[in-house]
């Protein structure tokens, strides 16, 4: 478990220094890389998704309505998932940079697709530095990263919808 965090970690990094790439070196130059950044979304939403499991099974525990028969199989999960959890949050912000670096467009105003897009990257990375942060108390820090999290994705989906 602990080499397959290792190889998540680095394809992370692996994605943030190709989007730094890209967005410095071949973005001058006049490249558009519109099809891999849509890749690179997916990527991004596929990653987020995964983190999200973890505070649905969570949900699932603190209910107190899960069936005795569903119990343990949720608790593995949330075990399994709380594990790779910063591991999967690497990989979405290594995945976000790449996309934006593909999809950024600094030449005329933004649209609508575009803020949501920079909205949702921002709650992103704050979601990250508040899961990092250790100045507040735990539960407070955590009732903020959820909060950013949800927030993200509720500027990912009207992103979509755009």
């Amino acid at each position: 478990m602990k080499t397959m965090r290792t190889l998540v970690y680095l394809l992370s990094a692996v994605l943030a220094g190709l989007g730094a790439f890209v967005f410095f070196a071949l973005r001058q130059g006049g490249w558009q890389g519109r099809e891999l950044g849509e890749f690179t979304g997916i990527l991004t939403l596929f990653s987020m998704g995964v983190e999200m499991l973890l505070w649905l099974c969570l949900m699932l525990i603190r209910s107190k309505k899960l069936p005795l028969s569903a119990q343990k199989p949720v608790v593995q999960a949330a075990r399994l998932l709380h594990g790779f959890h910063p591991c999967f949050g690497a990989l979405a912000v290594g995945a976000l940079l790449l996309h934006f670096s593909l999809t950024a467009d600094f030449s005329s105003a933004p649209d609508l697709r575009h803020l949501t897009g920079y909205v949702m990257g921002a709650l992103i990375l704050l979601s990250v530095l508040l899961g990092l942060g250790k100045r507040l108390s735990p539960k407070v820090m955590t009732k903020l990263h959820t909060a950013a999290a949800f927030l993200a994705a509720a500027a990912l989906a009207v992103h979509l919808a755009a």
